[in-house]
């Protein structure tokens, strides 16, 4: 057989290694839009994970902080010495306030406060802006004066949320005055919460956020895979994560195209070509 006889017979072969790179190639084009659906579902799962996890959280230290206010104002209500000064009609705005921040060493960040019977506030540590406020009309308050047990509330102070615990004090069953108890939730506890649920947390006054843990886009916050954690009827914490895909199933996706890719190179390559 001489060289152009050579040549005809390969050109006359059926081009199977060309079928085989092109049919490599539509399969690992399949395969990768078959993957990215299950990478995407995937992400999606552990997106509505981490977001239930940070609602979940958020809820307990919130919890938490109400159980510390109602204790507190329950065991203050029957401390002796406020007693014995609210005894005293008389008894002055600076008598109170020594007795609370002889009260308030143990915890300097609680908020503490002496109220009126009317409900007035006649004294308070921690949250100035309360100071000479009538809270006569809280609903926590009006709890407190007509139970003998301990009411809690959320109230919104300098645009954050404050847990509050308020106890009446009663000398021979007549209420002398009220005390009040509050415990926040600091930026700090919110920061680590989110980064413990790998999510991201802001708190909404009014329609508004008016703190956020850290920046998202906008269309992450709008995702109906958000959670609130209500806190009253103005309020509440609204928790959001970012889809992200596992990264051994991104590896997946793309290792296995690019094999087939290759194996397919491979044997067009070694089939001569077109």
């Amino acid at each position: 057989m001489n060289p152009s006889q050579l040549t005809l017979s390969r050109r006359a072969r059926p081009p199977v290694a060309a079928v085989a790179a092109v049919l490599g190639m539509v399969a690992a084009a399949a395969w990768f839009v078959a993957v990215r659906q299950v990478v995407h579902a995937a992400a999606v799962e552990q997106q509505e994970a981490a977001v239930y996890r940070g609602a979940e959280l958020i809820s307990l230290l919130r919890r938490l902080a109400q159980e510390r206010a109602t204790q507190q104002a329950l065991l203050l209500s029957e401390d002796t010495r406020l007693k014995a000064a609210l005894a005293v009609p008389e008894v002055d705005r600076l008598t109170l306030l020594d007795l609370l921040q002889d009260i308030r060493r143990l915890d300097e960040k609680q908020v503490l406060g002496v109220l009126s019977p009317t409900g007035r506030v006649r004294a308070v540590l921690g949250a100035p802006a309360l100071e000479g406020m009538d809270l006569g009309t809280s609903a926590a308050v009006k709890s407190a004066l007509a139970s003998a047990g301990v009411a809690s509330g959320a109230w919104l102070l300098d645009e954050r949320v404050l847990e509050v615990g308020v106890a009446a004090v009663r000398v021979d069953e007549v209420p002398v005055g009220l005390v009040l108890t509050g415990a926040q939730l600091s930026d700090d506890e919110l920061h680590l919460a989110a980064q413990g649920a790998g999510v991201q947390v802001a708190l909404v006054l009014g329609g508004h956020p008016a703190w956020r843990s850290a920046p998202l886009p906008d269309e992450a916050w709008a995702s109906p895979r958000t959670r609130q954690v209500e806190v009253n009827e103005s309020a509440h914490y609204l928790v959001a994560a970012s889809p992200r895909a596992p990264e051994h199933l991104m590896v997946f996706a793309w290792a296995v195209p690019i094999g087939v890719l290759l194996f397919a190179t491979l044997a067009f390559w070694r089939g001569g070509g077109w």
